[in-house]
């Protein structure tokens, strides 16, 4: 616009009836955009509505009798619960495998050759708040000790492991005074 015949003012006049144009035109589309997008969504809204009255009409006519499914359901479900509640005593108890390691763990300089594992209810109890069964697990132990005193040494380990085990060491068995072979019952209470 320089090359042009118009001052300095009139110049500034021609730029700012450009700019005030432009934001005219730009509040324009925007306006537009706006007008579009609401007529855009109307459709989906209405749509919306008809659709909330039709599910809360559903749900008005569904006839909410009892025909003992319920019922049935909660008794199943309340059983259910009774044999997860008696199950779960079990899951942080006392395994096979640990008694086994705790055997294993006192074995000393004794040598074992085979064990023999048997699992027995030992008694039903009753107390105020609940009955409860306790089991044992009895392990029987074969074995070849260096000398007699290993094999009480063993006997007395075996008979720390837990409070209420019960190792039976027949005195037959301890005849010998060197490469004494045994047969220990080890019997320990699990709850």
């Amino acid at each position: 616009m320089h090359y042009t015949l118009l001052t300095e003012k009139e110049r500034s006049a021609v730029h700012h009836e450009y700019r005030t144009r432009a934001a005219i035109v730009f509040c324009f589309v925007m306006a537009a955009a706006g007008i579009i997008g609401i007529a855009g969504l109307f459709p989906a809204y209405t749509f919306s509505l008809s659709s909330e009255r039709s599910q809360g009409r559903t749900l008005e006519s569904i006839d909410v009798k009892d025909d003992g499914k319920s019922d049935a359901t909660k008794k199943e479900l309340s059983a259910d619960s009774k044999l997860l509640s008696d199950v779960s005593r079990y899951v942080d108890g006392p395994t096979y495998s640990d008694v086994l390691n705790g055997i294993i763990s006192a074995k000393g300089p004794v040598t074992f050759t085979s064990l023999e594992v048997e699992h027995g209810n030992a008694g039903v109890g009753t107390s105020a708040v609940a009955n409860t069964v306790t089991s044992s697990v009895t392990v029987i132990i074969q074995g070849v000790a260096p000398t007699r005193s290993a094999l009480l040494d063993l006997r007395k380990r075996l008979s720390s492991l837990k409070s209420g085990n019960v190792v039976d060491l027949p005195i037959s068995e301890l005849t010998k005074s060197t490469a004494v072979q045994f047969s220990i019952k080890v019997t320990e209470q699990m709850p």
